[in-house]
Formats: C-alpha cells, sequence, structure tokens
C-alpha cells in the first residue's frame, strides 16, 4: 500500500510541478488544484473510496456466489448486478460530495459517504438517462455518442449539490459548454493515472482512484464557480 501510494504520488507530484510552472489553460489549473486537495486530503478520501467500495463489491460478491451455487457457475448474476447498481446510486451523493468538499478546502468526512441513502432515485434516474441518451449517440455514430457522454458526464456532481436528475443533466451540459476538448483532455489523464495504480502492483489503484476523482470534481467545482483548492490557498 505504501509503495504503490508512493509511486502514484511521486509521479504524480512531478506531473503537478511541470502544470503550476507553466500551464495556464483550464485543464491545468484543474490538475494542479485537484493534486493538491488530494494530497491534503488524502486518508479521509481513500477512506472514503474503501468505504464506498466495500460496501457496494462485498454483498454484490456474496450474493454472486449464493446465485452460482444455486444455478451453476454460468448464472449471469443478475441480481447481484441489480444490488450493485442500488447500493451505487444509494451511496452515491455522500461519495461525491466527499470529493466535491475537499476541492473546496473543506474538511471531508469519510461516514459521510453514509448520509444520503435517499437520494438513491436521484442518481438511478439521471444514470438511466444519461446511459440511454449516450447509447442513441453512440448508435448514429462514435463521434455523437462521445460528444454526449463528455458533455453530461458532470451529472454526478451536480447531484451532490443538491440538484435533481434532469436538472444536474442541464447543469453538466450548460457547464460543459465549450470545455469538450479539455475534458476530454481529463478523462486521458485520469486513464494514464489508473494504469500508472495498476503497474504499481495493483495497490497503487487505490489511490490513483481516489486522484482521477479529486481530478474531476475539481473540474466541475471550477466550471461550477465554487472555490476550488487552487484558488483558496492563493488568495491573501
Amino acid at each position: 500500500m505504501i509503495a504503490g501510494t508512493f509511486f502514484v504520488m511521486l509521479a504524480m507530484d512531478k506531473f503537478s510541478y511541470c502544470l503550476a510552472k507553466g500551464a495556464t489553460t483550464v485543464l491545468g489549473r484543474v490538475l494542479s488544484g485537484g493534486f493538491e486537495a488530494w494530497a491534503n486530503r488524502f486518508w479521509p478520501l481513500l477512506g472514503a473510496f474503501l468505504l464506498f467500495t466495500a460496501l457496494v463489491l462485498i454483498p454484490a460478491e456474496i450474493i454472486l456466489v449464493y446465485e452460482r451455487n444455486l444455478y451453476g457457475a454460468d448464472a449471469p448474476g443478475l441480481w447481484s448486478n441489480v444490488v450493485s447498481v442500488l447500493l451505487t446510486a444509494i451511496l452515491s451523493r455522500g461519495y461525491y460530495l466527499t470529493f466535491l468538499r475537499a476541492v473546496r478546502g473543506e474538511r471531508p468526512q469519510v461516514g459521510e459517504v453514509l448520509a444520503y441513502p435517499l437520494d438513491f432515485w436521484k442518481y438511478l434516474a439521471a444514470g438511466l438517462l444519461y446511459g440511454a441518451v449516450v447509447a442513441v449517440g453512440f448508435l448514429l455514430l462514435i463521434l455523437p455518442g462521445l460528444y454526449l457522454l463528455v458533455r453530461l458526464s458532470f451529472f454526478p456532481y451536480a447531484i451532490a449539490d443538491g440538484l435533481g436528475p434532469l436538472e444536474a443533466l442541464s447543469k453538466s451540459w450548460q457547464l460543459t459548454k465549450g470545455q469538450f476538448w479539455g475534458i476530454l483532455g481529463l478523462f486521458f489523464v485520469q486513464f494514464l493515472v489508473l494504469v500508472a495504480g495498476f503497474i504499481a502492483l495493483l495497490i497503487g489503484i487505490l489511490p490513483a482512484a481516489t486522484l482521477a476523482t479529486a481530478f474531476q470534481a475539481n473540474y466541475y467545482a471550477r466550471l461550477a464557480e465554487t472555490p476550488p483548492i487552487e484558488e483558496k490557498v492563493s488568495r491573501p
């Protein structure tokens, strides 16, 4: 765990330093501020990630084992998938809000992951709409699907800020106007961070996953005109 964390932190520290030296783009500031928030609030963010992952995966895996014992090794795991989706929706608002608090310079609490179970329907509804719209886009052509995937991708954070499903999708569309290439670049950086985590003996995926989420949370916070951590620390 320590070795994996050190590997990811060392690589991203060099990367963040390069960005801070000369980056004037939105993406550069987002990555620099996201890295700073991640480094300052590393343990609460890691704790939130571990709690979220454990509460989703462990029950789903138990049900999958039961299904395969009952129906055979080729069982599709229908109920396991249903439970996984429901638990993800139940925990999502608290999870994303934890990262938003970090990039806004607040002190996140691990237990907040459990704080908003009744908002599960918002994530289910928005997720279904998001998936359907993006799927239609990809059926038409790859580029429309990719465009919609990027433009609507901030809806989980908008729901964490208190919006409903349709409002959150609309908010994401509004915020990402003119930001397609920056967000696509963010996706590429997140991919590289996760690859670095896998290379670090798999253990590195834990800090890498939290760092990738911190980047995205900081991008949303910046576009939503909330004070990202980078702006707070530079303020006289």
